[in-house]
């Protein structure tokens, strides 16, 4: 088994150290020193983006919920006979809840 390293081997090592030398203490270039106050904005794009998510989970959740809702007032007038739809026409008229009526139902 042969233990040596190439040239080309031995120079990508090399290149990495000198880029991890220092590494938490490194002092920063004066390219590094000049987007330094950019930083300052950062606060502002994380409750930007919280805020971005918040409303759109909500959108997403109402969405939901509105179609969930829909979807089971649908299937429960398709389950009444006719005459039990012209009594929910008429108990909807004065009563908005389609619940309400299921519950009045024998």
């Amino acid at each position: 088994m042969d233990l040596t390293i190439s040239t080309s081997e031995l120079d990508f090592r090399q290149a990495q150290l000198s880029l991890l030398s220092g590494f938490p203490f490194k002092k920063r270039s004066a390219a590094c020193r000049e987007i330094a106050p950019q930083w300052r904005y950062d606060s502002r794009m994380f409750w930007t983006g919280f805020a971005t998510g918040v409303a759109v989970s909500l959108a997403i959740g109402l969405a939901w919920y509105y179609v969930r809702e829909r979807r089971q007032r649908l299937a429960f007038v398709a389950s009444l006979s006719p005459a039990q739809r012209e009594a929910f026409r008429d108990f909807e008229a004065t009563n908005r809840g389609w619940r309400t009526f299921r519950d009045l139902l024998p």
